[in-house]
């Protein structure tokens, strides 16, 4: 994998637990939500999200050109039984 990695095809996460997750590397607008109990990755799309980055961007002089958000959490029923 890491061959991969180096040629920027895949990137690596860590979320400290010993094991490295891998997700593909599409294109420079991508939302990931890293599930922390399971290590489950979930790329998503939101075009109420899209529109809202690119006018922070412009709010603070910026022409978005590409963006990467990161979620990390876990199900919310687990919040629930924990909680």
């Amino acid at each position: 994998m890491s061959a991969f990695e180096e040629l920027g095809l895949v990137k690596s996460r860590d979320f400290g637990d010993g094991r490295a997750r891998f997700t593909i590397v599409k294109d420079d607008n991508h939302d990931l939500l890293f599930d922390v109990s399971t290590g489950q990755v979930i790329e998503f799309h939101d075009a109420e999200l899209e529109r809202l980055k690119k006018r922070i961007a412009k709010r603070l002089g910026y022409s978005l050109e590409s963006h990467c958000l990161e979620l990390h959490g876990r199900p919310a029923d687990a919040e629930t039984r924990t909680g």
